[in-house]
């Protein structure tokens, strides 16, 4: 829509996107736009991407108009996904785009994506529109032991991956002094702004972490953990969580984990905390016939139903999958029933579904879709093909929404 990051709006890209929504709501899914998912323009990444704070102001702009076009028919609104996943792994690491390693010099990353996200939030309401949410990736995480070492190891990779995300929107203040110091900008002036009243918080849950203390092996090489390269030297170390079934990508699958870390943040935050929306949740197999998908899918909502009984206030449920679901609490499936892979397509077939719509801003490959054969993308009318960039999303009769890339 705005492939520059600023200034000149692309009209087509507009004109692709309000016709999606059209035809979404034609099928009776409610769309869920995502206004970033790691799609920065080239043009804003090359001026520093960021780790500068303009960025965070290029990207309210490009909210505003957004929902200028489309405030007036979208439900519910993600302005971010995932602004841990950027700033770990694409600016500590260097594993994710744009692969900077800069480590714990990386930290300005989080803070302009956290302003980001409130000057969009003000920007939404501005335009009069509601639902509004964030979707951040966050699981439990484990001590190897209960020795001191091992368990402080494990507190500071929380305060990392969890607490740095969630306690700047739903309290106003970092979690650690040291770290806030470490930040650019009127960082308390700033706070005001991230901490912008949302009307749901969004969770991202695919596993939980199993951390101790560096051991001597540890800190002499890099090593790797769940497909990620992790540098030498770093003051906790990732362990296996053994005696659990893996999926595709070799996660552990433990979904009694879900309803801790619903549970953790209920007690956690409080009243502070509103409504909550599992934004995403899923498994990645080899093959069509997957019942480890199902068994995967069934475990984890129940495992949500335990966290509702026990006081959890989860409004919506997210499937992570080339089929993506979303389904309203009250049609979360009981304890008991028809297997899983029955309710879901029931659900996916019945009106009132949801649909997440990928990030919108710089065009990349998430953002590159096109719904065929009604809406032609704005800069390839030809049927897609298999590719990086080209990818096809289909409504299907019923309201379920198909993606192949």
């Amino acid at each position: 829509m705005v492939p520059e990051g600023r200034g000149a709006v692309n009209g087509a890209g507009l004109d692709f996107y309000d016709r999606l929504v059209d035809a979404l709501l034609e099928a009776g899914i409610a769309p869920v736009p995502t206004l970033f998912h790691w799609d920065t323009p080239q043009p804003l990444e090359a001026a520093g991407g960021w780790l500068v704070r303009e960025t965070a102001e290029h990207f309210a702009a490009y909210a505003d108009t957004v929902a200028a076009r489309l405030g007036d028919r979208v439900p519910h609104w993600i302005t971010l996904n995932e602004p841990a996943e950027l700033t770990l792994l694409g600016y500590g690491l260097g594993q994710h785009a744009p692969g900077r390693r800069l480590l714990f010099d990386a930290l300005p990353a989080a803070h302009h994506q956290l302003l980001g996200h409130g000057l969009a939030v003000q920007a939404l309401r501005a335009r009069g529109a509601t639902g509004i949410g964030i979707a951040n990736s966050h699981g439990p995480t484990w001590p190897a032991s209960n020795s001191p070492a091992d368990t402080e190891a494990a507190d500071f990779y929380d305060l990392l991956l969890n607490r740095l995300f969630a306690e700047p929107i739903l309290l106003g203040r970092y979690p650690d002094e040291g770290i806030a110091a470490l930040l650019p900008g009127p960082v308390a002036g700033d706070l005001k702004t991230i901490s912008e009243p949302l009307d749901w918080y969004g969770i991202n849950y695919y596993q939980p972490t199993r951390i101790g203390a560096p051991e001597a092996d540890d800190g002499a090489t890099a090593s790797d953990f769940s497909g990620i390269r992790l540098p030498a030297g770093l003051p906790f170390a990732p362990r296996e969580i053994e005696g659990r079934p893996r999926t595709g990508f070799g996660w552990p699958v433990v979904p009694e984990a879900l309803t801790e870390l619903l549970l953790t943040f209920h007690q956690r935050y409080g009243t502070a905390l509103p409504p909550l929306m599992i934004t995403e949740n899923g498994c990645a197999y080899d093959g069509i016939d997957d019942p480890e998908r199902i068994a995967f899918l069934d475990a984890h909502l129940r495992a949500l139903r335990t966290a509702l009984d026990a006081g959890a206030d989860v409004r919506g449920y997210f499937v992570w999958s080339l089929r993506l679901v979303g389904f309203p609490r009250s049609r979360l499936p009981r304890r008991r029933g028809s297997p899983p892979f029955l309710r879901l397509r029931r659900l996916s077939a019945a009106r009132g579904g949801s649909a997440a719509v990928p990030g919108l801003w710089g065009g990349g490959c998430a953002d590159c879709c096109a719904l065929r054969p009604h809406i032609p993308h704005p800069t390839d009318p030809s049927p897609p093909v298999d590719g990086h960039g080209k990818r096809e999303v289909r409504v299907r009769a019923g309201g379920s929404l198909r993606v192949r890339c």
